[in-house]
């Protein structure tokens, strides 16, 4: 829906240009003017108060029969349409019979099909219905019952069947009216009370979908006629009215295409739209009506309008005001509103007809003629004795410009415009007004003709060089349109450009016209001699056009490139460098990535690489390996581009330095100098040599640290050593040592002394072998050095058990209720659980202690679950001897903060406890470990690596024990609760601790 609220003088002009045409002008005139005569078209027929028949009170039937028939074209011709009849025998029409009823009826709809082949449905647009989605087949009947609730203008068309749209497309739809309870109004307010109405139907036809309305394609669709009423002016009814009467216009829009309706020189007060009344009433000069769309508007004509006096009714966007692509007369949506009963128009004055201004259009250079034929003949049949004309502004009788005339009831008469006149108007349409004077002193009405003065000439745009930039080795093209419309619809005749100075018009060099028009377009070439002739740097392109009036119009310019110099590069990186050929830039390449940076005042539009670049006769311009722009696309005068070079490529380069060159090139074809990167190639790893451990042998023992030190050189490559790394007996894999330092702090130099420390105080007796290795920069490990480290350490331990076999076979006997288990894991994947809540003691048995051992330590890992052991003291762990006694032990038990542990050992028959060591709560893990020393006479009970409680000065020389027991061998009753985790057990001769070598310092 669009709404207009102003009155457009271009259209205005070319409403009355088309009247003129059609012998119609004289209705428009708003001044006196002779009697008119009623205008030669049939009369549009008064709508009758109701057209359904009423079968009882408040109940009304309508019958439409749907049925295949031929419209007479404006032309002559004819076209099949589909159509809806309210009889039975009467044809099809276009569109169907308007069905009236009134506010509140019960309507039945009897739809009767008779098209061959088309299954159709009735849709009623503002109804309370349910939509027929499937319709009847031709030869059925079938009855649409509803109740009209509120009034107003709607519609009936064929519904949503699958071939709907394209049966109303056809014509089968029609106006549904629901007249409200107060005669004369459109709806239930007093702003819509009428005393004429009039219903308005808008189609459109296309002829060739008309012909084959299921096999057309509807993108294809383009009507040539328009109708109201299912007739084309000349055709259309007229509308009669009466002085200072309100005309309801009720407006239907059947057709595909949007109709803007207006009315000439009047405004229309709108009220509803699809039958929904506005809540306030606005005036417009036209309104647009979509495909489908319904429009109630008042028309109010003047109190004062003449006897046939004739207003008229049109689409407003003259698009659809001819039949069939004749535009040399009135045709399509046009029809009139005559007034009826009015006074006889007075008598007038002389009628000016016939004006034409010469030259026409003008630039003002010369002086114009204006002519007019002056008549009274058909008015007062006096004496012509006076004549006055104006520019652009109308002033009152008499006080025009006068020039003399011979008196008569007919006069030609002539002026001249000088041109002193002209230049003090404004450039544009100059409209002259015209009129004359007979002897009674009566002026007659004015008439008008347009002067175009064009004092400027034509406009340049779309001004563009084709290669631009250039460097001279290719000519560069001109091209531009030349547009006269924006101030005279005048020829352009010529143009020419200048390169970076204007002289005088008419003295540039010549460019040529497509065509001799308004607008045209313009074509030049500047040759290759001209472009080297130009320094390098910007040049401006001037280009100005003349019309045939002899203006010359304003300059356009665009900048013309002279680029002699190629871009500038700069090298990014390359990535990795140095290469072995094994390593790329990232997990997504296969290469060394070479990445540039390339800049131009023109646009960078490609660039290259070479290895081992020697001159321009052995690597040309353009025969290098192509680099990609890291934004994909070449588009800026700065890029930053890139190749991977592929690495089975890097492999077959020898090994040294090798330089990677590259350049760019620009818009204008310029190649940019040579600049380069060096990548060294390293396919050989560093030698190590000079493997020193110190001391050598080592006694080993508590915290013993031995100083590992190396020499690195990578000679061949001459690349940085980047990584030094130790390891013992098997090999790891690369990068999976011991890392070694720089003697010097950074490993930042192809040679490189190294050092590392290693702690060996848990390592066993015997000979082991250092290998020591390093990798260079380009990724290169090369072969080891090795030296052989004598350890005189430590013994055996007994038992080490990290459950990771996932059973017990490594005791001597399990007791109770023990499992392997994932959830006991406190390192690795697996531990020992064992089971309180099953209310007896469950341990583990090592055998493996000697008797008579002087020094042991036993080292676990300890978790508790919800351990309650009633108050009870439970022995996590024994030593018992050969007769089956306990000599020292771990109780835990339920202290005033929760569990703690304490370290125990039987002096002369009775336990010696020490002080109770509280435990983390939850499901912490402890690592617990005790030490029996024999000599000192002396137990240690150490927790998470801190010594927490000491039991001293036993006498215990003489109480060797045979076996240790794990697991909570003591104090399980049945009303025990929880469980106990274990893991990482050992069992070892004092002073072992079970763990990797290590390097300190590295």
């Amino acid at each position: 829906m669009k709404l207009h609220s102003k009155k457009h003088t271009l259209l205005l002009a070319v409403v009355l240009a088309l009247l003129a045409a059609a012998g119609l002008a004289r209705t428009f005139h708003a001044t006196a003017s002779p009697a008119r005569l009623p205008l030669a078209m049939p009369v549009a027929d008064v709508l009758p108060a109701f057209t359904c028949l009423e079968d009882a009170p408040g109940e009304r039937t309508c019958e439409l029969w749907a049925r295949a028939g031929s419209i007479t074209l404006p032309d002559g011709g004819t076209a099949p349409i589909w159509g809806f009849a309210n009889r039975l025998p009467d044809p099809a029409s276009f569109p169907g019979p308007a069905l009236i009823v009134n506010q509140g009826d019960i309507v039945n709809v009897i739809l009767h099909n008779e098209i061959p082949g088309e299954n159709i449905s009735l849709a009623l647009t503002g109804q309370e219905m349910v939509p027929d989605l499937t319709g009847i087949a031709a030869g059925e009947t079938v009855t649409y019952t509803f109740t009209v609730v509120s009034p107003g203008t709607f519609k009936y068309e064929a519904g949503l069947t699958p071939n709907g749209a394209r049966q109303v497309a056809m014509g089968l739809g029609g106006a549904l009216i629901v007249r409200p309870a107060t005669p004369n109004q459109a709806y239930d307010v007093a702003a819509s009370a009428y005393n004429d109405e009039a219903l308005l139907v808008f189609n459109e036809l296309d002829p060739a979908f008309n012909a084959d309305p299921n096999g057309f394609n509807m993108t294809d669709y383009k009507p040539s006629y328009w109708f109201i009423n299912g007739k084309a002016y000349s055709e259309t009814e007229k509308i009669l009215t009466a002085p200072g009467s309100n005309v309801l216009l009720r407006s239907v829009n059947l057709g595909l295409q949007e109709h803007s309706l207006g009315v000439l020189g009047m405004h229309q007060t709108m009220l509803a739209v699809d039958g929904s009344l506005k809540p306030y009433t606005s005036e417009m000069v036209a309104y647009t009506l979509g495909a489908g769309e319904t429009f109630d508007s008042i028309v109010v004509i003047p109190a004062d309008a003449v006897e046939n006096q004739s207003y008229a009714v049109y689409n407003t966007g003259t698009q659809q005001l001819y039949n069939n692509g004749d535009t040399s007369r009135i045709g399509g949506i046009f029809t009139f509103i005559e007034v009826n009963g009015g006074a006889a128009a007075p008598l007038g004055g002389p009628l000016a007809s016939g004006l034409a201004a010469s030259p026409n259009p003008t630039s003002g250079n010369v002086d114009v003629t204006l002519e007019a034929m002056l008549d009274t003949t058909a008015t007062s049949g006096l004496d012509i004795v006076a004549w006055e004309y104006f520019l652009n502004e109308l002033g009152d009788p008499g006080s025009g410009i006068s020039e003399t005339l011979t008196a008569g009831t007919s006069a030609n008469v002539m002026a001249t415009v000088p041109t002193s006149t002209l230049t003090t108007l404004p450039a544009g349409d100059v409209t002259i007004y015209v009129r004359g004077q007979d002897s009674s002193g009566t002026w007659g009405p004015v008439n008008s003709t347009v002067l175009d003065l064009v004092v400027d000439g034509p406009v340049i745009t779309s001004l563009y060089l084709t290669n631009s930039p250039t460097n001279g080795s290719k000519a560069v093209g001109i091209q531009a349109t030349a547009d006269d419309t924006p101030t005279g619809e005048v020829t352009v005749v010529a143009a020419e450009y200048f390169i970076d100075t204007i002289t005088d018009p008419g003295s540039g060099i010549s460019m040529t016209l497509n065509a001799q028009a308004p607008i045209v377009s313009l074509n030049a070439t500047i040759d290759t001699a001209t472009i080297n002739s130009l320094a390098h740097g910007t040049h401006v392109v001037y280009v100005r056009a003349q019309d045939e009036l002899g203006n010359w119009g304003a300059v356009g310019e665009v900048d013309l490139e002279v680029d002699l110099v190629g871009p500038t590069s700069m090298g990014v990186g390359l990535t990795p460098n140095p290469s072995n050929g094994t390593k790329a830039v990232n997990s997504a390449s296969n290469g060394v990535r070479l990445e540039i940076d390339a800049s131009d005042p023109s646009r960078i539009t490609e660039a290259e690489g070479f290895i081992d670049y020697v001159d321009s006769a052995s690597n040309p311009d353009g025969s290098g390996f192509p680099l990609i722009a890291k934004d994909a696309l070449y588009n800026g005068t700065l890029e930053r581009a890139y190749f991977d070079i592929p690495l089975s490529t890097i492999r077959q380069l020898p090994e040294g330095e090798h330089e990677i060159s590259f350049h760019a090139r620009d818009m204008a074809g310029n190649w940019g100098d040579i600049v380069s990167l060096t990548l060294t190639v390293d396919m050989t790893g560093p030698e190590v040599s000079n493997v020193v451990a110190n001391p050598n042998p080592t006694p080993g023992g508590r915290m013993q640290i031995v100083t590992l030190t190396a020499d690195a050189n990578d000679l061949l490559g001459g690349t940085n050593i980047t990584r030094v790394e130790w390891f013992v007996d098997n090999d790891p894999g690369f990068g999976n040592g011991f890392a070694m330092n720089a003697a010097d702090g950074s490993l930042n130099s192809p040679s490189e002394a190294v050092i590392g420390e290693l702690n060996v105080s848990s390592w066993f007796s015997g000979d082991y072998t250092l290998y020591v290795r390093a990798q260079d920069a380009a990724g290169n490990w090369g072969e080891v050095g090795s030296v052989v480290l004598t350890v005189n350490g430590r013994p055996n331990p007994f038992l080490v058990d990290n459950f990771e076999t996932g059973n017990l076979a490594a005791w001597r006997g399990v007791v109770g209720d023990m499992a392997v288990s994932e959830m006991a894991a406190m390192e690795g994947t697996m531990g020992v659980t064992a089971n309180l809540s099953s209310g007896a003691a469950a341990y583990l048995i090592d055998g493996s202690p000697t008797s008579g051992l002087g020094c042991f330590s036993a080292s676990f890992s300890y978790r508790g679950q919800n351990i309650d052991t009633k108050q009870e003291e439970v022995d996590i762990f024994q030593a018992r001897d050969a007769y089956g006694y306990a000599i020292f032990g771990i109780t835990l038990e339920q202290g005033p903060e929760g569990h703690e542990i304490n370290a125990w050992a039987l002096q002369y028959g009775v336990r010696l406890e020490g002080e109770g060591v509280h435990l983390n709560s939850g499901l912490a893990r402890h690592d617990i470990k005790l030490e029996w020393d024999v000599e000192d006479g002396r137990l240690d009970l150490i927790l998470d690596g801190e010594v927490v409680d000491s039991l001293t000065g036993l006498d215990i020389v003489d109480m060797p024990f045979e076996e240790v027991w794990l697991g909570p061998a003591s104090g399980v009753s049945s009303a025990s609760r929880g469980s106990m985790q274990f893991d990482n057990y050992v069992s070892a001769p004092c002073g072992y601790t079970l763990y990797m070598p290590l390097v300190f310092g590295g």
